[in-house]
């Protein structure tokens, strides 16, 4: 399925006439507000869902979002907001994009590698359809770096991933982004780290060798700190 609205009364058409859904307050709107300023040119939402993120997204920006669920693409049409720029939304799967090699500038994914079976084959997807220099924007569900904390979320991931549709409450996202290759520009906890925001770019190495970039880096910055005498 492919919902393509490319004005207000396109989107009338396509929807049967119904007006947006009223939606609750959402505490984590602030957050999705920050990740997507600024974003320019052709950006991809991976896991688009019912579309909480389209009334953030820059005006004039070339918008595709994925998401295996039907029902929720006509959910997000319907929520389109003050987007005026093209809007794809396209069914399919983050570990299979169907799209070219170097297709967009930037890529959006909110909790959803907190969620999918294979988080690094969705990221090694993100690095494919990036442009060189490319950037990821990523806000996610990570496992908390005070210890007690994550003890807590490893006691109850078992029966949260059975009732919050396979969300796994305990994993090093962050990691996983270098390790797909990416390169961290910034990196921002929230509550007290049990989410994380993450601007990264597709930098020229990946795997291990992008891991091994930032521990040679790390080692370069404490051999250069001057020694207290």
């Amino acid at each position: 399925m492919c919902v393509t609205p490319r004005s207000g009364s396109d989107v009338r058409s396509t929807l049967g006439g119904h007006r947006p859904d009223a939606h609750p307050p959402d505490p984590l709107n602030n957050l999705r507000r920050e990740l997507l300023a600024p974003l320019e040119g052709k950006v991809l939402e991976i896991g688009v869902g019912t579309g909480l993120t389209l009334p953030h997204d820059a005006a004039g920006v070339e918008l595709s979002g994925i998401d295996p669920d039907a029902d929720k693409l006509v959910r997000a049409a319907r929520r389109r907001g003050s987007h005026i720029g093209p809007l794809t939304f396209v069914t399919g799967d983050g570990n299979a994009l169907p799209f070219a090699d170097a297709s967009f500038d930037a890529v959006v994914i909110s909790l959803v590698l907190c969620s999918v079976p294979e988080p690094r084959r969705t990221l090694a997807e993100v690095w494919r359809v990036l442009k060189p220099g490319g950037e990821l924007r990523a806000l996610e569900h990570v496992r908390a770096p005070n210890a007690l904390l994550a003890a807590s979320q490893r006691a109850i991931a078992p029966a949260w991933r059975l009732i919050a549709g396979g969300c796994c409450l305990d994993r090093d996202t962050v990691h996983d982004i270098v390790a797909a290759g990416f390169t961290v520009s910034d990196h921002r906890p929230h509550a007290a780290g049990v989410f994380v925001q993450v601007v990264a770019k597709k930098a020229g190495l990946r795997g291990q060798d992008a891991i091994n970039r930032v521990l040679e880096g790390q080692v370069a910055r404490t051999v250069a700190e001057p020694k207290e005498p």
